[in-house]
C-alpha cells in the first residue's frame, strides 16, 4: 500500500515479484455444530446430501467443486447432535443458472422452519439463523430451487453450520485457517451509516496522502444493503475517496484478518486492505491490493525493517483466472509469530516468514492516481464494494 508520508514506491515496485503460488485446496473449515459434514464437496463427493438428481461439479464452481441442483429438485442433510434451545446459523454461497430463478437455503424439523433465497446468477452469501426447540437435538438443512419453466440449474457452495457462541453471534470461523478461533472485531455494515465507535474516517493525520491525486471525505464512504461502498470521483480537477480505519479504537498483534470486497475497476484505482501501526512505518501488511488496470492480480506484502536497519517490502502476488473486479472474493491473512498466510475464498495463495511484532490497526480505502497505479484515464466514478470485516484471534 502506498502510505503517507514515506517516499517509497519505487522500492515497493521492486520488491513486487510475480509469483503464482500453487493450490492447498479448502478443507471446510467452519466449526461445524453437531453431525454437519462436506459443505465444500471436496473431491466431488456429495454424501451425506442427498436429493434427486443432485449432483457435484467444477463447472460454475464457487470454488472446487459445488453443489448443482436441477430443475425443482431439492438437496437435503440431517443434522444431529444439536442442543435444545441453541441458535445456530446456516450460511451458504448460491447462485442460479437462469435468470429469473430462485434458489432457497433453509432449515426445518427442529420445532419450527425459516429460509432465506436468492435470485443472483453469481454467488452470494446468505444467511439463516434458527433456535432448536426444547425437546429437539437434530435440524434438517435443505437447499431448493424453483424455475419458471425452463430446465436450468442451481448451484450452492461452502455450506457451514456454527453455534451462535462458536463463531462470534452465529459467524462461521475464518473460511481459511483451521477453527479454534475466538472474533474480535466485525462489521457487517448492516445499517445505514458507519460505524463510528468502530472505525474513523480518514487518515488518523488529515485527508491528504503523498504520492495519489485523491483528497479524502467521509461523504465519500457510504452504508446501505448491507455494504460499505468507498466511492472515487471528480469534481472539477479533483479527485476525491474515501478511507476508514481503527486507530485508537481496534488494533491487534497476531490472528486472522478476512474481509469480502469487491474491488474498483480502472487505470488508476487501486483497492486495498490492509493493516499499520501510526507510531512509526513500517511495519505494515497489505490483506490485498488489486490495481484497477491489473484486476486479475493480487498484491500480498509485508513491510518492515530487517536487523540490519534496512526497509524491506517482502511482496508476492497471485494471479487469478478471473477479474478480481468483477465480482467479491473473500480475502484473508493469517500473522502468527513465524509466519504470514494469504487466502482468497479459502484457498491459501502466499506463505512468508514473519517479520512484524508489533499491534497493527485496520484500513480499507481507494487509492487515485499513484506512482504505482497510473493516472485514471476518465473521469468516470469508481466504487469499491466490501459486505463484511472480521478479525479474529486465538
Amino acid at each position: 500500500m502506498m502510505k503517507p508520508r514515506m517516499w517509497r514506491l519505487s522500492l515497493k515496485a521492486l520488491t513486487m515479484v510475480a509469483m503464482l503460488v500453487s493450490t492447498v485446496a479448502f478443507a471446510g473449515s467452519a466449526q461445524a455444530s453437531g453431525s454437519f459434514s462436506n459443505g465444500t464437496f471436496n473431491g466431488g463427493t456429495l454424501a451425506p446430501w442427498s436429493g434427486t438428481e443432485i449432483s457435484t461439479t467444477t463447472n460454475g464452481a464457487y470454488q472446487g467443486y459445488s453443489m448443482t441442483i436441477p430443475g425443482s429438485r431439492e438437496a437435503v442433510q440431517t443434522v444431529t447432535g444439536l442442543s435444545p434451545n441453541t441458535s445456530y446459523t446456516v450460511t451458504a454461497y448460491l447462485k442460479v443458472g437462469t435468470a429469473g430463478d430462485t434458489i432457497t437455503l433453509g432449515a426445518r424439523n427442529y420445532g419450527s422452519s425459516t429460509s432465506t433465497s436468492s435470485t443472483s446468477g453469481s454467488y452470494s452469501q446468505k444467511s439463516i439463523t434458527f433456535t432448536t426447540g426444547s425437546g429437539q437435538t437434530s435440524a434438517q438443512i435443505f437447499i431448493n430451487r424453483s424455475t419458471p419453466g425452463q430446465w436450468s440449474w442451481g448451484y450452492a457452495d461452502n455450506i457451514t453450520v456454527t453455534s451462535s457462541g462458536g463463531g462470534g453471534g452465529g459467524i462461521p470461523q475464518p473460511s481459511g485457517p483451521g477453527s479454534g478461533w475466538t472474533l474480535a472485531f466485525n462489521d457487517e455494515f448492516n445499517g445505514s451509516s458507519l460505524d463510528t465507535t468502530k472505525w474513523n474516517y480518514n487518515w488518523p493525520w488529515g485527508n491528504i496522502a503523498d504520492h495519489s491525486d485523491e483528497v479524502l471525505r467521509s461523504s465519500n464512504i457510504s452504508v446501505g444493503g448491507g455494504s460499505l461502498a468507498i466511492k472515487a470521483n471528480k469534481e472539477g480537477n479533483t479527485w476525491y475517496s474515501g478511507l476508514i480505519q481503527t486507530n485508537g479504537k481496534f488494533n491487534q498483534q497476531y490472528g486472522y484478518w478476512e474481509a469480502r470486497i469487491k474491488s474498483a475497476p480502472g487505470n488508476g484505482f487501486l483497492t486495498a486492505f490492509w493493516t499499520k501501526t501510526e507510531a512509526v512505518w513500517p511495519p505494515e501488511i497489505d490483506v490485498m491490493e488489486v490495481l484497477g488496470n491489473d484486476p486479475y492480480k493480487l498484491h500480498m506484502t509485508q513491510h518492515y525493517i530487517n536487523s540490519s536497519g534496512n526497509y524491506v517490502g517482502d511482496g508476492g502476488s497471485w494471479t487469478s483466472s478471473s477479474n478480481l473486479a468483477d465480482g467479491y472474493h473473500v480475502y484473508g491473512v493469517e500473522w502468527n509469530a513465524s509466519q504470514i498466510k494469504w487466502y482468497v475464498d479459502g484457498v491459501l495463495r502466499r506463505t512468508t516468514p514473519n517479520n512484524v511484532y508489533q499491534p497493527l490497526y485496520t484500513l480499507l480505502n481507494v487509492h487515485v492516481g499513484m506512482d504505482w497505479t497510473g493516472d485514471p484515464q476518465d473521469s468516470n466514478t469508481r466504487y469499491a464494494y466490501v459486505d463484511w470485516v472480521r478479525v479474529w484471534k486465538k
